[in-house]
Protein backbone atom coordinates (compact mmCIF):
# COMPACT_ATOMS: atom_id res chain seq x y z
CA UNK A 1 0.00 0.00 0.00
CA UNK A 2 3.04 2.37 0.81
CA UNK A 3 4.26 1.75 -2.44
CA UNK A 4 1.31 2.28 -4.08
CA UNK A 5 1.22 5.65 -2.80
CA UNK A 6 4.95 6.39 -3.49
CA UNK A 7 4.08 5.34 -7.66
CA UNK A 8 1.06 7.55 -7.56
CA UNK A 9 1.51 10.32 -10.07
CA UNK A 10 1.33 13.93 -8.66
CA UNK A 11 -1.67 14.46 -10.20
CA UNK A 12 -3.12 11.32 -7.78
CA UNK A 13 -1.45 12.98 -4.68
CA UNK A 14 -3.18 16.58 -5.12
CA UNK A 15 -5.93 14.81 -5.46
CA UNK A 16 -5.80 13.67 -1.56
CA UNK A 17 -6.11 16.58 0.56
CA UNK A 18 -3.20 17.52 2.39
CA UNK A 19 -3.94 17.23 6.69
CA UNK A 20 -2.31 18.19 9.78
CA UNK A 21 -0.26 15.64 11.59
CA UNK A 22 1.52 17.01 14.47
CA UNK A 23 5.14 16.58 14.75
CA UNK A 24 6.07 15.35 11.73
CA UNK A 25 9.62 15.56 10.95
CA UNK A 26 11.03 18.09 8.10
CA UNK A 27 10.32 17.41 4.83
CA UNK A 28 6.87 14.96 5.30
CA UNK A 29 3.53 15.73 4.97
CA UNK A 30 0.35 13.87 5.36
CA UNK A 31 -2.13 13.16 3.06
CA UNK A 32 -5.51 11.76 3.28
CA UNK A 33 -6.01 8.74 0.86
CA UNK A 34 -9.55 8.87 -0.29
CA UNK A 35 -9.98 5.23 -1.26
CA UNK A 36 -8.99 3.55 1.95
CA UNK A 37 -9.88 7.14 3.89
CA UNK A 38 -6.73 6.55 5.95
CA UNK A 39 -3.64 9.04 6.72
CA UNK A 40 -0.22 8.19 4.71
CA UNK A 41 3.35 9.87 4.81
CA UNK A 42 5.50 11.39 1.95
CA UNK A 43 9.03 12.98 1.99
CA UNK A 44 9.25 14.88 -1.10
CA UNK A 45 12.51 14.79 -0.67
CA UNK A 46 13.29 11.18 -0.66
CA UNK A 47 10.23 10.48 -2.97
CA UNK A 48 9.59 7.48 0.20
CA UNK A 49 5.92 7.36 1.77
CA UNK A 50 4.78 5.14 4.25
CA UNK A 51 1.76 4.36 6.14
CA UNK A 52 3.29 4.76 9.45
CA UNK A 53 3.99 7.90 10.99
CA UNK A 54 7.62 9.20 11.06
CA UNK A 55 6.91 11.45 13.72
CA UNK A 56 9.56 10.85 16.78
CA UNK A 57 8.58 10.51 19.94
CA UNK A 58 7.91 14.00 22.07
CA UNK A 59 11.05 14.73 24.32
CA UNK A 60 11.23 17.72 26.98
CA UNK A 61 14.42 19.89 26.52
CA UNK A 62 15.40 22.81 28.89
CA UNK A 63 15.26 26.39 27.43
CA UNK A 64 12.34 25.50 24.77
CA UNK A 65 10.53 28.74 23.51
CA UNK A 66 7.01 28.90 24.23
CA UNK A 67 4.94 26.96 21.75
CA UNK A 68 8.11 25.01 20.58
CA UNK A 69 7.97 21.23 20.59
CA UNK A 70 11.11 18.70 20.48
CA UNK A 71 10.93 15.89 19.02
CA UNK A 72 13.42 12.73 18.34
CA UNK A 73 13.31 10.07 15.75
CA UNK A 74 14.39 6.50 16.52
CA UNK A 75 17.57 7.48 14.82
CA UNK A 76 18.27 9.86 17.85
CA UNK A 77 18.33 13.09 15.91
CA UNK A 78 16.15 16.07 17.40
CA UNK A 79 13.36 18.01 15.33
CA UNK A 80 11.57 20.81 16.60
CA UNK A 81 7.79 21.98 15.44
CA UNK A 82 6.83 25.52 16.11
CA UNK A 83 3.88 27.52 17.00
CA UNK A 84 2.80 27.84 13.00
CA UNK A 85 3.24 23.56 12.88
CA UNK A 86 6.20 23.73 10.70
CA UNK A 87 9.24 21.48 11.30
CA UNK A 88 12.85 22.69 11.56
CA UNK A 89 16.19 20.89 12.37
CA UNK A 90 17.40 23.84 13.16
CA UNK A 91 16.94 24.16 17.14
CA UNK A 92 14.96 27.40 18.20
CA UNK A 93 17.02 27.88 21.56
CA UNK A 94 19.72 29.56 19.92
CA UNK A 95 18.44 33.17 18.49
CA UNK A 96 20.34 33.60 15.12
CA UNK A 97 22.89 35.66 17.12
CA UNK A 98 23.84 32.65 19.13
CA UNK A 99 24.18 30.61 15.92
CA UNK A 100 26.41 33.01 14.53
CA UNK A 101 28.69 33.29 17.98
CA UNK A 102 28.76 29.03 17.80
CA UNK A 103 29.86 28.84 13.79
CA UNK A 104 32.62 31.47 14.86
CA UNK A 105 33.42 29.91 18.39
CA UNK A 106 33.88 26.59 16.28
CA UNK A 107 36.16 27.91 13.22
CA UNK A 108 37.90 29.34 15.80
CA UNK A 109 38.51 26.13 17.52
CA UNK A 110 39.66 24.64 14.47
CA UNK A 111 42.30 27.56 14.12
CA UNK A 112 43.63 26.76 16.94
CA UNK A 113 43.77 23.02 16.62
CA UNK A 114 45.48 23.97 13.79
CA UNK A 115 48.11 26.39 15.20
CA UNK A 116 48.94 23.67 17.66
CA UNK A 117 49.43 20.93 14.42
CA UNK A 118 51.81 23.98 12.93
CA UNK A 119 53.75 24.39 15.91
CA UNK A 120 54.52 21.27 16.21
CA UNK A 121 55.44 20.17 12.89
CA UNK A 122 57.84 23.58 13.45
CA UNK A 123 59.43 21.82 16.52
CA UNK A 124 59.83 18.79 14.97
CA UNK A 125 61.47 20.29 12.10
CA UNK A 126 63.27 22.33 14.21
CA UNK A 127 64.72 19.18 16.15
CA UNK A 128 65.55 17.85 12.75
CA UNK A 129 67.73 20.75 12.01
CA UNK A 130 71.23 21.29 9.60
CA UNK A 131 73.05 21.14 12.62
CA UNK A 132 72.08 17.91 13.65
CA UNK A 133 73.22 15.95 10.79
CA UNK A 134 76.69 15.64 9.64
CA UNK A 135 77.02 17.17 6.03
CA UNK A 136 80.02 16.44 4.13
CA UNK A 137 81.60 20.00 3.26
CA UNK A 138 83.36 21.32 -0.24
CA UNK A 139 86.34 22.65 -0.46
CA UNK A 140 84.87 25.31 -2.45
CA UNK A 141 82.47 26.32 0.80
CA UNK A 142 85.35 27.48 2.54
CA UNK A 143 86.54 30.14 0.28
CA UNK A 144 89.29 31.74 2.46
CA UNK A 145 91.65 29.05 1.21
CA UNK A 146 90.93 30.51 -2.25
CA UNK A 147 91.95 33.93 -1.38
CA UNK A 148 94.91 34.00 -3.83
CA UNK A 149 92.49 34.02 -6.48
CA UNK A 150 90.97 37.66 -5.96
CA UNK A 151 92.70 40.54 -8.24
CA UNK A 152 92.09 43.05 -5.59
CA UNK A 153 94.52 41.47 -2.88
CA UNK A 154 98.05 43.08 -3.55
CA UNK A 155 100.01 40.10 -2.68
CA UNK A 156 97.96 37.70 -5.01
CA UNK A 157 100.35 38.43 -7.43
CA UNK A 158 103.56 38.25 -5.68
CA UNK A 159 102.15 34.96 -4.39
CA UNK A 160 101.84 33.39 -6.74
CA UNK A 161 105.08 34.56 -8.25
CA UNK A 162 106.83 33.09 -5.01
CA UNK A 163 104.95 29.76 -5.53
CA UNK A 164 105.77 29.64 -8.81
CA UNK A 165 109.74 30.31 -8.15
CA UNK A 166 109.88 28.04 -4.84
CA UNK A 167 108.29 25.13 -7.01
CA UNK A 168 110.62 26.17 -10.04
CA UNK A 169 113.98 25.79 -7.29
CA UNK A 170 112.72 22.56 -6.06
CA UNK A 171 112.20 20.70 -8.77
CA UNK A 172 116.05 22.21 -9.90
CA UNK A 173 117.36 21.46 -6.66
CA UNK A 174 116.50 18.35 -7.38
CA UNK A 175 117.29 17.40 -11.08
CA UNK A 176 121.33 18.62 -9.57
CA UNK A 177 120.74 15.98 -6.97
CA UNK A 178 119.72 13.46 -9.10
CA UNK A 179 122.98 14.33 -11.65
Amino acid sequence: AAAAAASRPKAARAVNPRVHVEGLPPGWEAFLDRRTKSTYFYNAASKTSSWISPAGTRTKLKGMPTGWKAFKLSAGKDYFVGPSGKSTWDDPRLLPGEKVLAMISQQEKRLRQRRVRASMLASSEATSSREDIAYPTSQWADRSWMSFLSHSSPTSAATLSSLASSSSSSSASSSSLDA
